[in-house]
Parts: structure tokens; sequence; C-alpha cells
């Protein structure tokens, strides 16, 4: 069948008289962007193509839900982030409620107003994009949805109105966090993302917060990012540092200060993972 035949084959089904299919059908291809393609078969389309005609299928009846399960798993990374993009605003104009099943972050950020974390059949936390991957419920959800570099912890001790927080990697001195209701003595986890970490010439003196010495194993430059992946000599723990534009004037092989402001550590309880 045609793309025009393609997209109209729900609506027959459903009986819809030929002038209210042909409206809908013209509708449909405009508003996934195959206006003017009506009449061309499967073998004169690209892979893109292919998949808006799905998509024109699914919608042109106007369904109240639309389940997508990982539509666009089988094109190549370019393409995706095209269609993500294409979908997104298909969402918006339609105002059909999608249910979008994908293991890709990336793509799950870029379409949806709220995600969803699943563990074994058990959803985990729903929210928004941003709070999933700033304010995550546990450890699991923090880990799913980004980079993380995960350090053991013991809440040491209160400090005024916070805790101090020890850890193997900060041994010039422990972290204070801001962090009531934690009791004295169980074991943490801390969670930084590689974003937050800063790095300062080794020869340095420590600055205030978490800081960690570290020897610097490689500096992995990709246009408009920046990666160091890093290492803790004493305890053989790596971490990851990240940023944007040019990297800092540290090499492979230095000793550099790992460090993160407090107030960018998230801590997770030791039966939160």
């Amino acid at each position: 069948m045609t793309v025009a035949e393609n997209t109209a084959f729900p609506l027959k089904i459903r009986k819809l008289d030929a002038a209210e299919t042909r409206r809908r059908v013209a509708e449909c291809l405009e508003l996934t962007g195959l206006g003017g393609l009506g009449d061309r078969y499967p073998a004169q389309l690209s892979g893109g193509q292919q998949q808006r005609v799905a998509l024109a299928r699914a919608i042109v009846f106007r369904p109240r839900l639309l389940l997508l399960d990982e539509p666009l798993g089988a094109l190549d990374r370019q393409l995706r982030q095209q269609l993500a993009i294409e979908l997104r605003t298909l969402q918006r104009q339609s105002g059909i409620t999608m249910i979008y099943v994908t293991h890709d972050q990336e793509e799950a950020f870029t379409l949806s107003t709220d995600v969803a974390i699943m563990r074994s059949g058990s959803i985990l936390q729903v929210a928004p994009p941003e709070e999933i991957y700033r304010r995550p419920a546990n450890l699991f959800a923090a880990r799913f949805v980004g980079d993380l570099n995960v350090i053991a912890g013991t809440v040491a001790g209160k400090d005024g109105t916070g805790v101090r927080i020890a850890t193997p990697l900060n041994e010039h001195a422990d972290l204070v966090m801001d962090r009531a209701g934690l009791p004295h003595g169980p074991n943490v986890w801390l969670g930084i993302r590689p974003e937050h970490i800063n790095l300062r010439p080794g020869d340095d003196a420590p600055p205030p917060g978490l800081a960690v010495k570290v020897r610097v194993r490689t500096v992995i430059f990709g246009g408009s990012w920046y990666r160091f992946d890093l290492l803790h000599e004493p305890t053989g723990t790596t971490l990851h540092a990240e940023g944007r534009g040019e990297p800092g004037a540290i090499w492979e092989a230095e000793e550099a200060w790992a460090c993160c402001d407090g107030s960018n550590v998230m801590i997770f309880c030791d039966n939160e993972g």
C-alpha cells in the first residue's frame, strides 16, 4: 500500500466515510512531515520516513493513549535524535497521551513531561526529567539516569545543623553536609555527577568541601565536551569528571584535586540501592 493507504487503513476498518478519511489522512501526513508523499510505496521511502508512516497510522484515528515501545531503536543516532524531537512536537500538537518505553536516557529526557523509573516490575519514582536527574529517589534511580560517581561513607557525627561524613577518599577532612535526620553511625553512599567535579592542581592546598587527591589516568576530548578518568591510588577507586569547552591545564599522569561543593553531593542510605 502507499503511504496514504497505509495511513487510511485504521479509518477504513472503523468505517469512516471517504471524505472524512481523506481529510484526516492529509492532516496526519502534514503533522508527521509526510505531506506530498502520500503516493509513495515503502521501497521509495527512507527509514525515517517509514517510521513516520507507522506513527501516522497509529495516531490518525485519534487514540486517547498511545504506547510506543522503543520505536527508534533500529535507527542510527542522528536520525533517532531528529525523530525524538519530532515526536515531542507531535505529542504537544496532537495532545495524545503517550507512554514511551525506552532504555535510552536521552530519548526519555527529550520526549517526556514525566519519567517513571522501574525496577523488577515496580515503579521507584515518577517525576519530571530534571527532578529525576537532580533529586533521584534512591541510589538505583540515580545510577540509572546518568553517569554517577559513588563513594562509600559513614556518618561520623553532627556539626551544628549538619552532619559530618567520613570517606576513605577525603582523608584530610570529613565532609560536612546540611542533611537533617541522618542518625549517627550508619553507612551511606555519596553520589556525585561527573559534571559537578572540578579539578585543581595537585600542589594546591586542599579546598573545603569534598576534595580527593587523584591521579589523572586519561583525558578524552570530544569537541564540545571533555572527560577525565581519575584514580584514587590508595583505594583504587576510579572517578569521572566532565566539562564543556576546552579542558583545563591538567594532563594525564599528573596529580590533581577532584573537588565538589557539598550542595552537589547526593546522600543515600545503605538500604536505598
